[in-house]
């Protein structure tokens, strides 16, 4: 019996989430480069092709990467107009079905 671990949760920031970027990844292989398309929500889920742990067969197996969002502890006044403004530019409801 094979045991499956879970995906490897990745930090990312709202910045990062939004615009996207390139971000460094530990791995049982080494470190990787992980591109993140602008716009990423997290939860979101990446599979790095052979980049997991040994397995059975002695092959590297594949490593899922899940983005967790996280926001800063504290907004300063200016920081959380901006906030706002993008609010007011941007209005969506992430829980309503599209």
């Amino acid at each position: 019996m094979v045991v499956e671990e879970g995906p490897l949760i990745v930090p990312i920031s709202v910045v990062e989430a939004l615009l996207g970027g390139r971000i460094d990844i530990e791995t049982p292989q080494g470190k990787v480069m992980l591109n993140l398309p602008g716009c990423t929500s997290g939860g979101a889920r990446f599979r790095l092709r052979g980049k997991g742990v040994e397995g059975p067969d002695g092959r590297a197996t594949d490593l899922t990467v899940q983005l967790r969002v996280v926001v800063p502890p504290v907004l300063d006044p200016e920081s959380e107009e901006l906030v706002r403004r993008f609010a007011d530019l941007n209005p969506y409801n992430p829980r309503q079905v599209r």
